[in-house]
């Protein structure tokens, strides 16, 4: 007489296959939901944001505009669009707004960054919050479009980097977030 086998471990064999697949499937979304938790405008941050100081490099006059990237939907399923607009001022300002909602119905205004920035090198731009806290980010014109490496996008890899600090400067840029010349 075969001993019965126990139904459990059919079932924490289909367990662990199932938590595999989600974090194969969600894994790099939760790297970025963890982040999120360390935004600079959570009042119960982890992590010391250091306050932004006067830049002090040079500017692009290339970059001297309003840039624009329309409605985004990651993927036609997607129950999200957002919005970004950059403003871009000669005197090393600028300001950032995000739209976001659940179609390009209905956006609305839901970050609203005052910033200063420099060009640090090439192809890369440091970003200063006014309330503290910066970016360290690369960017890229062509023609009339603008490229960052920061920013919401429909791809699974952001090649690692957060921007936190310059060891953790993007490397890849986003190819979503298509800011374009206005």
């Amino acid at each position: 007489m075969k001993p019965k086998t126990s139904g459990k471990k059919y079932l924490l064999l289909l367990l662990l296959l199932l938590l595999f697949f989600v974090y194969v499937t969600f894994g790099p979304f939760l790297k970025i939901a963890i982040f999120s938790l360390f935004y600079k405008d959570n009042p119960d941050t982890l992590v010391s944001i250091p306050v932004a100081e006067k830049p002090s490099g040079k500017i692009d006059s290339n970059l001297v505009a309003n840039w624009d990237t329309g409605c985004l939907i990651p993927d036609r399923h997607s129950a999200w669009a957002e919005r970004h607009t950059f403003s871009f001022k000669s005197d090393g300002t600028t300001n950032h707004k995000r739209y976001s909602g659940s179609s390009c119905d209905n956006l609305a205004v839901d970050h609203d960054d005052q910033m200063t920035w420099e060009i640090v090198g090439n192809g890369k731009i440091n970003l200063y919050y006014s309330t503290g806290g910066k970016i360290y980010d690369i960017y890229e014109l062509s023609n009339n479009t603008l490229k960052f490496g920061h920013g919401f996008c429909n791809c699974s890899d952001m090649g690692g980097a957060y921007g936190v600090d310059e060891g953790d400067r993007f490397v890849k840029l986003n190819d979503f977030l298509l800011y374009k010349k206005q």
